[in-house]
């Protein structure tokens, strides 16, 4: 069972606290890992994994950047210059 869960910033305890819940007879083979927007929670006793994610807005709002804008987007605010990226193509031989 794999299970992948979007939530707002700050939610992040209250995530790791349900899985724990929900998994309470199974805590000695709980293993959860937290990163800063992404939690990663698994019962090695049932497979069951939960898989936990700040959205990107509420990132934004922590981070206090601003929207995001496509390329498309940004190109048409820029009087049609979009952005352009440096690639380099490698030759074999």
């Amino acid at each position: 069972m794999n299970n992948h869960h979007m939530i707002e910033d700050g939610a992040q305890e209250a995530a790791i606290e349900a899985f724990l819940v929900a998994y309470e007879g199974h805590t000695q083979d709980v293993e959860v890992q937290r990163g800063t927007w992404s939690i990663y929670c698994r019962c090695m006793l049932c497979g069951a994994i939960h898989t936990y994610e700040v959205d990107n807005e509420a990132r934004q709002e922590a981070l206090r950047l601003p929207p995001w804008q496509e390329p498309d987007e940004a190109a048409a605010g820029k009087g049609g210059r979009g952005i352009r990226r440096n690639t380099t193509r490698l030759r074999p031989g």
